[in-house]
């Protein structure tokens, strides 16, 4: 009994130890594990902070090169900025320089025209003198011709002695008539003499008068002759452009605008004003007052020439068709104001609202006065249904 409880014993004692054991060995294997366990959190936890760390460090990355590179598209960006500034600038510069050089050959043009008409005025000068000079010398030619012809007329002395000599040959045909007649010879010969003195006064009268004509008549003859009047030549007048500087070509126009014909003719010194313009494009429908669409697009060059020139003006006038009448009732109604008058008035509101100043236009509608045809067909109406431009000095 004894053995068997010593044995009980140890046996309880063997697996109590071996309780004990196991006890020790789970306990060990657990703080293994949890040993492991905090190994493996611990460089999971690492792990996760290294790529924590790696992702910053890559958007870090990222976040440079996106800041480099909006940098450098800036940059690019202020360089083409610089370019177009550079080469708006040159193009200004050139454009500066053209205008100038433009305008130095109209200053250059104008002063040869008036070194041309200063020119022409002294030639027709000196061509008026040399003609004057020619009908000077006539004149003293004529006079010298008139002073020889008075020179060398015949005296009246040899015409006084051949009447002296008539009458001296009448003497003795006068004694013979008296010794006839039985007059006493010495009363004769007193009677002779008494003649002879008569017809010496008499024949010396008739030469002071011969004389006094001949040096009164030659004046008269003078006095006939009198030098052409020359007519002085025309100043000749030199013309400008009104604009000179609005031709289609600076503007850009397109030349088969009315804007462009418009522009020409302002910077062109030979274009006579008042002139009037048709705007082909700017129609209206039968009875309407709205402008067609290609009238619309041609307001803006209108405006763009009228606003580059400040020494012209404007009248519109507004046309109808000869079947539509002046009465209008429709939405652009505005009072007691007839149709065509509003088709002008369009043209004008649109030109203002262009920046053409309302002190520059005046509108008037014209009816039917001025028709382009009288033709019936649709074509034809509608050309009628216009608006004009008259361009005329400020």
């Amino acid at each position: 009994l004894a053995a068997k409880k010593k044995a009980d014993e140890e046996a309880a004692a063997a697996a109590a130890k071996k309780k004990a054991d196991e006890e020790a060995a789970a306990l060990a294997a657990k703080k293994k594990a949890d040993e492991e366990a905090a190994a493996l959190a611990a460089k999971k936890k690492a792990d996760e902070e290294a790529a924590i760390l790696a992702a910053k460090k890559r958007a870090e990355q990222e976040a440079a090169a996106l800041a480099a590179k909006r940098k450098t598209e800036e940059e690019a960006v202020a360089l083409k900025k610089k370019a177009a500034a550079a080469a708006a600038a040159a193009a200004a510069a050139a454009l500066a320089a053209k205008k100038k050089k433009e305008e130095e050959a109209i200053a250059l043009a104008a002063r040869k025209k008036e070194e041309e008409r200063i020119a022409a005025a002294a030639l027709a000068k000196k061509q008026k003198a040399e003609k004057e000079a020619v009908i000077l010398a006539k004149q003293t030619s004529e006079r010298e011709k008139i002073a020889a012809l008075a020179a060398n007329k015949p005296k009246a002395a040899p015409i006084a002695s051949r009447k002296v000599e008539k009458a001296a040959a009448a003497v003795p045909v006068a004694g013979k008539a008296g010794a006839a007649g039985c007059l006493p010879s010495w009363l004769i010969g007193l009677l002779g003499l008494l003649l002879l003195g008569l017809l010496g006064w008499w024949l010396l009268r008739s030469c002071n008068n011969d004389v006094t004509k001949t040096a009164v008549t030659a004046p008269k003859v003078e006095k006939t002759i009198t030098p052409p009047v020359e007519p002085e030549p025309a100043k000749e007048v030199v013309k400008t452009a009104l604009c000179p500087n609005v031709s289609a070509a600076k503007l850009r126009l397109s030349s088969s605008s009315v804007a462009a014909e418009i522009a020409n003719c302002l910077s062109d010194p030979n274009c006579n004003t008042p002139k009037t313009f048709t705007m082909k494009k700017a129609n209206f429908d039968f009875n309407e007052a709205q402008m067609t669409k290609g009238g619309k697009n041609e307001i803006p060059a209108i405006a763009k020439v009228l606003n580059n020139c400040d020494n012209c003006r404007i009248n519109i006038y507004g046309h109808i068709d000869a079947t539509e009448k002046e009465t209008y009732t429709g939405k652009y109604q505005d009072g007691n104001i007839s149709l065509s008058a509003i088709r002008a008035r369009c043209l004008y509101k649109r030109l203002n609202n262009a920046g053409v100043p309302k002190s520059k236009m005046t509108f008037k509608g014209l009816g039917k006065s001025k028709l382009l045809n009288n033709s019936t067909s649709g074509s034809d109406r509608r050309k009628n249904r216009r608006v004009e431009i008259e361009v005329l000095p400020k």
